[in-house]
């Protein structure tokens, strides 16, 4: 019985440091699913407003010219291209979050 306690009292910071090591994993998988939930709700936000502002600087080019400055609009371009930035990095961080949720 003396070895047996001798050994747990000598490798006792192992078995804290093991302990340690599991719950800081297990905190850092849930914050990082919190992160990416936060991250989706922010890009989707932003495409609200890119929406709004899409819409708006159509609206402006059909009043120019009766639409045909559509095509070459380079304002409307880069709003255009900004969304579907947007879009891919938010369908991305959805898939992240479902792998976490749904491994």
């Amino acid at each position: 019985m003396e070895k047996g306690f001798r050994y747990m009292m000598s490798h006792m910071g192992d078995y804290v440091v093991d302990m340690i090591d599991k719950v800081s994993d297990a905190a850092k998988a849930s914050a990082k699913g919190v992160v990416l939930t936060y991250d989706i709700r922010d890009l989707r936000g932003r495409k609200k407003d890119l929406l709004k502002r899409i819409g708006k600087r159509l609206t402006e080019c059909r009043n120019i010219d009766g639409g045909t400055f559509i095509a070459r609009d380079e304002t409307l371009s880069s709003l255009l291209e900004e969304f579907d930035a947007v879009e891919g990095k938010a369908d991305t961080l959805l898939k992240e979050r479902t792998e976490r949720l749904y491994p």
